[in-house]
């Protein structure tokens, strides 16, 4: 199966920075290694080899500090100024936020995909984060995907490297995927922010009863969208 994908840059982020998604190598069980004798045969599992087949990670596309601030609430970096801070990081509450690092995937056939931590990663992000995980039909609804997570709370200080893994992405599938990287297009902004604007338009109106994932997929699939979609990716495929 073929799934294009490419960054959902924002003003401070381009293309280029954004590493390649990288599938989940046997590498990564090695800390199961140091903890039991088993956990070298673990990979060998059939239970484990059907989970982890479509398995991949997404990375950071730059270095990056979150300070939490002692004075008063909130968080802070060094790394950057407050208008890279306000376009990167979206605080959603006291130890929850987002980050403005997005990628888009596309399937050029029925795929569903979930939004995982980083379970078998050592890194700085992953040991002091919780990440909020989330499935969807991503060609019933074609949207760009985002890292949203809550910082632990008694966490002073996250150090983040260029390529560190942030979430893991799971394509729930049998078949061996092949990933194409693409360029998005103004018609394709277009296109996508048109949609994006419905679903914060029924979370404004309709808080505390949003539009179930089925009535989006039924929603995307009348206005035959896909077509136009798909035809913007292929046209900007990087081959």
């Amino acid at each position: 199966m073929i799934v294009h994908w490419t960054p959902w840059t924002t003003k401070h982020l381009t293309n280029i920075e954004y590493p390649e998604v990288t599938r989940l190598s046997k590498s990564a069980f090695n800390p199961l290694k140091n903890i039991t004798e088993l956990g070298e045969s673990y990979h060998r599992c059939p239970a484990v080899q059907d989970y982890f087949k479509n398995v991949f990670e997404l990375r950071s596309p730059v270095d990056f500090e979150i300070i939490r601030n002692p004075d008063g609430g909130g968080f802070y970096t060094n790394y950057y100024d407050q208008d890279f801070w306000n376009d990167f990081v979206l605080i959603r509450n006291e130890n929850l936020m987002s980050f403005h690092i997005f990628y888009f995937f596309v399937p050029e056939s029925d795929l569903s995909i979930e939004i995982t931590s980083p379970y078998f990663t050592d890194n700085d992000f992953a040991n002091k984060t919780m990440i909020v995980p989330g499935r969807f039909n991503a060609y019933k609804w074609m949207r760009p995907i985002q890292c949203t997570f809550a910082i632990k709370s008694d966490v002073e200080r996250i150090k983040i490297n260029r390529g560190d893994p942030l979430i893991y992405l799971r394509m729930i599938t049998d078949d061996n995927i092949k990933l194409k990287r693409f360029v998005r297009s103004e018609e394709l902004n277009r296109i996508i922010s048109d949609n994006l604007m419905i679903k914060l338009k029924n979370i404004s109106v309709k808080p505390y009863s949003p539009i179930k994932m089925v009535e989006w997929y039924h929603m995307f699939e009348s206005s035959k969208i896909r077509k136009a979609i798909m035809r913007e990716v292929k046209r900007n495929t990087l081959e």
